[in-house]
């Protein structure tokens, strides 16, 4: 057998067989906790046709300050076209959570970053045709054929049991043109979008993000103020239990605050890459957020003052109207049917 025919039987047609699979789950799991100093990391995509949450692990390259990623396998592979069919969105796993945007390098600039990914990945280097102590030009015949990434727009969510107090500024966002977002808002997953934040506020000046949190028919979000909150909706001023629980969409989230640290400040609890919109979730749905059930309400969830104050009075504008409205860009609020938990990364889907 030649060397490196053993590797490259794992991946037959670029896809993993059986003991290939378990190797991936297996530094998929290391590259999710960071138990020793690597450049492995775990990568959370959406499949391109299922759009189904799955994960792989990679080898981050730094080069002038940059993070980079490739496709040892080339094209075809399902991370890649998951990648591209998201525009880039993903999530990376290195002990901590990171929301990350992958920005494709066109061919003509790949060849110095595949010579450096082949030098720090040994697992590579059987299923590339160039050694890694070969010239940088000897990787440019090769470059459209293996897919390389610039890691981009990194937030991080600690993956602690603590919480981080997040206080809230007052600043407004500088005024944008909102439509080009439209059709990205638009185009949100129907169904299981994934949790991308979850935010408590324990008072109404604080915000603290958490991982995970209990979802009580009576309590509402546990550590959550909901329930000491008193509303004008209810005859006896007790707590509306139709917004229990507010959702929110990180695309309008992420067209009106381009700063992921200020995505707290909208007020919500959760905070979910998906469809909002009044078709897709008609008042009266019910929805399973991780194991809790919830009902979407009628009641509307609008853009008010504070919003104003701090993501700009045009965003306000935009998300309240008509079509901000059609598309809940505000939000959406819900109850609590049957409680449960639910973490970062679990789905929101149709119950």
């Amino acid at each position: 057998m030649a060397k490196g025919d053993g590797a490259r039987s794992l991946y037959e047609g670029k896809r993993p067989n059986r003991t290939a699979k378990a190797f991936m789950r297996l530094w998929a799991w290391v590259g999710r906790r960071r138990f020793i100093r690597s450049r492995i990391v775990t990568l959370e995509f959406r499949g391109a046709r299922t759009g189904e949450p799955h994960q792989t692990p990679l080898i981050v390259v730094r080069l002038d300050g940059e993070r980079y990623v490739a496709s040892m396998l080339g094209e075809g592979v399902a991370w890649v076209r998951g990648v591209r069919a998201a525009d880039g969105r993903a999530v990376l796993f290195d002990g901590d959570r990171e929301q990350v945007r992958l920005e494709e390098i066109p061919p003509e600039r790949r060849a110095p970053l595949l010579k450096a990914f082949l030098q720090a990945a040994p697992g590579a280097r059987p299923h590339m045709p160039v050694d890694r102590d070969a010239p940088v030009e000897a990787f440019e015949p090769m470059a459209a054929e293996y897919p390389v990434f610039r890691v981009t727009q990194g937030h991080v969510v600690r993956e602690t049991g603590s919480m981080e107090t997040e206080p809230v500024a007052a600043e407004p966002s500088p005024a944008r043109d909102f439509e080009p977002f439209l059709e990205d808002v638009r185009s949100a997953p129907p169904d299981g979008g994934i949790v991308e934040l979850i935010v408590l506020r324990p008072d109404r000046e604080e915000r603290r993000l958490a991982t995970e949190v209990e979802l009580d028919p009576a309590q509402g979000v546990v550590g959550d103020s909901w329930s000491a909150r008193p509303s004008k909706s209810t005859p006896d001023g007790s707590p509306d239990p139709e917004n229990q629980v507010t959702i929110m969409s990180i695309r309008v989230l992420a067209a009106i605050a381009p700063d992921h640290d200020r995505w707290p400040l909208a007020g919500d609890q959760v905070y979910v890459d998906a469809d909002l919109s009044v078709e897709n979730l008609p008042a009266g749905t019910r929805v399973a957020l991780g194991t809790a059930i919830l009902e979407i309400s009628a009641k509307p969830h609008t853009g008010c003052a504070k919003f104003s104050e701090r993501f700009g009075s045009d965003a306000l504008r935009w998300i309240n109207s008509p079509t901000g409205r059609e598309l809940r860009m505000r939000g959406v609020n819900a109850r609590i049917v049957r409680g449960g938990v639910v973490h970062v990364g679990d789905t929101l889907r149709k119950a």
